[in-house]
């Protein structure tokens, strides 16, 4: 588990606030606080690669700094002048920005112009790579909507709140590039960066395809995943069950089986990924603010058939309850649910919570 850069941020904040700093003792002598110099950030706008992303470094109060275009590696360096220690960096498109898609990798994805992406970051160190994904656009409409504000406080608060909501380690670390379906071979998690850096790449993989399985698989489902999910989340509440792209009662069990087919289509198309990385996917478990999925999620199951039989649906859910709690609840209630039919839930010993719904 990494220290969270937000404790670290929060501690130098609060001690700059309290009149600290680097200026020599009583004895005078003058300060030795460094003077400011321009720094170099590179951008990675990632759904996956994003070739001519337009690129735009504006400062919190929304002033253009510098623009850029990403290349064919997806990645562009800009410049932030001397004294500027915040950014807004905003991807947009063109009718020349295109995208790796996963959820359809046949044929690049055009960026329409109606899309943006952006990220919040502090400029802290010069070449500081700096990630813009679907996952640090639900940050920057977190911290405008529920922070209500930018600044140097609130970009940590956004970023934490989207990385412990999500348990990516770091959203503005750039994901794994991938641009082919053949890119997921080398992913490698030999090292905690690059291991990082591979499940981000699957998170964002993930989404897309659990978008485009839930709507047709074209008009780049990763954008609109995105925009559903960052506007749904913009108050702190993954709520909005009306989304076509996600399910907001069970996004870890779709992400997971999301995954999965994914893996499928790795297979079919001959592509093997290293042996510790496969066996590491496979038990991977999804958790999107402190849910988890199962380990090997359900279908949902079918309802008996017709001529008037009564078979009853199964649900069985592994909850995230303590032992001790469950103990307490071990047993069968019965009642009806909002259609007025009989039900039953059974609470096992193990923890297993399941449903018995009758059918039609």
């Amino acid at each position: 588990m990494r220290l969270r850069t937000t404790g670290l941020t929060l501690l130098t904040l609060m001690l700059a606030a309290c009149g600290g700093d680097d200026s020599s003792d009583a004895g005078g002598g003058g300060s030795t606080t460094p003077a400011a110099t321009a720094k170099d950030i590179i951008v990675s706008p990632a759904l996956g690669v994003v070739t001519q992303g337009v690129v735009k470094v504006r400062k919190l109060d929304g002033t253009l700094i510098v623009s850029g275009v990403t290349g064919v590696d997806g990645t562009v360096k800009v410049n932030i002048p001397a004294g500027i220690d915040a950014v807004v960096v905003e991807v947009t498109g063109s009718d020349a920005t295109r995208y790796f898609d996963e959820a359809t990798p046949d044929t690049l994805q055009p960026f329409p112009a109606g899309y943006s992406m952006r990220a919040l970051s502090l400029v802290s160190v010069d070449k500081q790579p700096v990630a813009v994904t679907p996952l640090t656009e639900i940050a920057y409409r977190y911290a405008q909507t529920r922070l209500g504000t930018l600044n140097s406080l609130t970009i940590l608060q956004a970023n934490d709140f989207v990385e412990s909501y999500f348990s990516v380690d770091n959203i503005l670390m750039p994901p794994t590039p991938i641009d082919s379906l053949p890119d997921f071979a080398a992913l490698q998690i030999d090292s905690l960066r690059n291991r990082n850096a591979a499940i981000y790449a699957m998170m964002l993989t993930s989404l897309t395809r659990m978008a485009a399985s839930r709507t047709t698989a074209d008009n780049s489902p990763a954008l609109r995943v995105m925009d559903e999910l960052a506007a749904d989340l913009a108050d702190g509440v993954l709520s909005n069950s009306a989304a076509a792209t996600y399910p907001s009662n069970n996004m870890p069990n779709a992400l997971k089986l999301a995954q999965n087919a994914h893996l499928t289509l790795l297979a079919t198309n001959h592509v093997t990924l290293p042996e510790d990385l496969k066996n590491y996917l496979e038990q991977f478990q999804f958790r999107i603010n402190s849910v988890y999925n199962n380990a090997n999620p359900e279908t949902p199951p079918t309802t008996g058939g017709g001529g008037g039989s009564s078979t009853p649906s199964v649900i069985r859910i592994i909850p995230n309850i303590g032992s001790d709690r469950v103990t307490a609840l071990v047993g069968t209630y019965t009642g009806f649910d909002q259609d007025n039919k009989p039900c039953s839930v059974t609470v096992s010993g193990s923890g297993t919570i399941t449903v018995f719904i009758e059918g039609n």
